[in-house]
C-alpha cells in the first residue's frame, strides 16, 4: 500500500538526484577537455579553443584538462538566459536541425500536457476526493483495526476507485474526457492559438 509519506519521500529523492546530475552536467561541460562532447560543432570549427580567460596568462598544463577559473564557476547558470532567447534558426545554426526538432516536439507537448494535467486536477480530483466509496466499504491503512475488509491508503481517495459503480459522477469524468479530446484535437492543429 502506497502512501503520501512513500511519494513525497520518492520525490525528493527524484528530485535530489535531478539537480546532482544538472550540476554535473554544468560542471563538465566548462572544463576543456569535454569542449569536443559538450561543443562538437564548434569545437571542429576551431571556436571553443581559444576561450576568454579573466587574466590573459600563459596556460598551465593542468589546465587543458581542468578549467581552473573560479569566477566561471560563480556563472554557472548563465548559459539559461542565453539559451531561453535563442530563436529556432540561432539552434539549427548551433546545435542542428535534429535539436531544434527535438525542442519543438518537447514545446509541443508542454502546450499540451501542462493544460490537461490543469483540467484534470480541476475536475478529478474533487470528483474522486468527494465521492467516499473508501471509506465505505474499506478499511484505512492508518487505522489501528484488524478489520478483514480491504485496506486502502488516503492517495487512494485521488483514483477512480473512490467513485462507487453507476454514480451521477461518472458523468463529471464523460465530461472531462470530452474536454480532453477537445483540447488535444485543438493543440494538434498547426494553426491552434489556444496552445
Amino acid at each position: 500500500m502506497t502512501t503520501l509519506r512513500e511519494i513525497g519521500v520518492a520525490a525528493l529523492v527524484n528530485i535530489g538526484l535531478t539537480i546532482l546530475f544538472l550540476l554535473s552536467f554544468v560542471f563538465l561541460s566548462l572544463q576543456p577537455v569535454n569542449d569536443r562532447v559538450y561543443y562538437p560543432k564548434l569545437y571542429i570549427k576551431g571556436l571553443r579553443k581559444g576561450r576568454p580567460r579573466a587574466t590573459p596568462r600563459q596556460l598551465k598544463p593542468i589546465e587543458k584538462y581542468v578549467n581552473l577559473e573560479l569566477n566561471q564557476y560563480t556563472r554557472l547558470f548563465d548559459w539559461v538566459k542565453s539559451a531561453l532567447r535563442k530563436t529556432e534558426n540561432d539552434i539549427i545554426q548551433h546545435a542542428g536541425l535534429d535539436s531544434a526538432v527535438y525542442l519543438r516536439i518537447f514545446l509541443v507537448g508542454l502546450k499540451i500536457f501542462i493544460p490537461l494535467m490543469i483540467l484534470s486536477m480541476a475536475i478529478l480530483v474533487p470528483v474522486n476526493v468527494g465521492a467516499g466509496s473508501l471509506a465505505e466499504s474499506g478499511t484505512d491503512v492508518t487505522s489501528n483495526t484488524t478489520d478483514t475488509k480491504f485496506l486502502f491508503s488516503s492517495i487512494d481517495k485521488l483514483s477512480m476507485s473512490n467513485v462507487p459503480n453507476r454514480s451521477p459522477r461518472w458523468l463529471q469524468r464523460e465530461i472531462h474526457l470530452f474536454l480532453k479530446g477537445l483540447l488535444e484535437t485543438n493543440c494538434e492543429q498547426e494553426d491552434a492559438k489556444f496552445c
